[in-house]
């Protein structure tokens, strides 16, 4: 599956414009109207996924526009495979933004905040502790102890269960 998703970002690349901001842009327009449901079909998780790796791919030198970018892909599928190069190259920035998605009501970005920085997410490389400390993972994941969204506490359990493992 991850290889097909990495052929979709690359014809991603070859068919939008080369400025990465002018086509991050159309890929917002393209994502239309959030979507409450979260609910899509197999072959259209395809589709998210190669957004989401086009960002990761291209878009580290353009934090806030990959931020922007992000967010809108998260609020549809999952983007925590994309956030992590960020996460690993400037955690401070990344942070602030974890604040403001933290605080949403929309439980797929709270997600993202606890799966995103999990240190050993499956499929995905291992990152070390946040700020070479646990207890900056506990300090993360705290305000979702008690989310009012199971999607966001499986996360947190998830990421819990990723630092036992790793302590």
């Amino acid at each position: 599956m991850s290889e097909r998703i990495q052929i979709f970002s690359e014809q991603l690349r070859k068919y939008l414009p080369d400025d990465y901001s002018e086509a991050t842009n159309i890929i917002i327009d393209v994502l239309g109207l959030e979507n409450d449901k979260f609910y899509f079909p197999f072959a259209e998780m395809y589709y998210y996924r190669a957004l989401s790796k086009f960002v990761e791919t291209y878009g580290l030198d353009n934090f806030e526009q990959s931020m922007k970018t992000i967010e809108e892909i998260t609020k549809r599928d999952t983007a925590e495979f994309a956030i992590r190069p960020f996460i690993l190259k400037d955690y401070d920035k990344v942070e602030a933004v974890f604040q403001k998605w933290g605080r949403s009501d929309n439980a797929h970005l709270r997600r993202l905040v606890t799966e995103g920085p999990r240190p050993r997410l499956p499929w995905a490389k291992k990152l070390p502790f946040l700020r070479g400390d646990v207890q900056e993972n506990f300090r993360l994941l705290k305000p979702f102890l008690d989310d009012p969204s199971r999607y966001v506490e499986k996360s947190v359990a998830n990421h819990l269960n990723d630092i036992s493992k790793s302590s």
